[in-house]
């Protein structure tokens, strides 16, 4: 008998999906991590692709929501030294930027190798994500132009999404709510 090497069935999701689904897992690992849940809204109406929520006591209120629009690149184009960019189509910029919304929002980019076999390597020690997710508050981005069909969001390099910022962001939404309270 000979030895054959399984072959995975790529091809019955588009990239693009694959993209999607890696990003949602990246992001689950880093919540998980945290102590944060993830909501799956049951539609994409809003822009939002996910809640994360903490149910820690902050000063003044207990628990944090934050919505979250995720995307996934492995375009080289919107890589620079110092930010990501992403374009993002008009009513999903105008949602996520609203200041009247009860949620703060922001958009997350994972930014994979062009190859998605190098997306993953794992031994029985570990699970290497070949990847890294930045984010950018919506609350300070700038309004977008009446006549523009999109505007492109910075996703600065040196805002990585880690448990350490995801609980930053946390804290930056309960502080929100209690403002929006007084």
């Amino acid at each position: 008998m000979t030895d054959v090497t399984p072959v995975a069935p790529r091809g019955t999701l588009a990239e693009t999906e694959m993209k999607a689904q890696l990003s949602l897992a990246h992001i689950s690992m880093i919540a998980a991590n945290a102590g944060v849940e993830i909501l799956d809204p049951r539609v994409d109406y809003n822009g939002v692709d996910l809640t994360l929520r903490s149910y820690a006591k902050y000063p003044g209120v207990t628990g944090a929501e934050l919505d979250v629009q995720l995307k996934c690149t492995s375009q080289q184009e919107l890589q620079h030294t110092k930010h990501i960019s992403w374009s993002l189509e008009r009513q999903s910029y105008i949602k996520l930027a609203d200041p009247e919304r009860y949620s703060p929002a922001a958009l997350a980019v994972l930014v994979v190798p062009d190859d998605y076999d190098q997306w993953l390597d794992q031994t029985e020690e570990r699970l290497l994500a070949r990847s890294c997710m930045y984010f950018s508050q919506a609350s300070t981005w700038e309004p977008i132009d009446d006549d523009a069909r999109s505007k492109t969001v910075r996703c600065l390099r040196t805002d990585m999404l880690n448990v350490s910022s995801l609980l930053e962001l946390m804290r930056l939404s309960a502080e929100a709510k209690v403002m929006s309270f007084s």
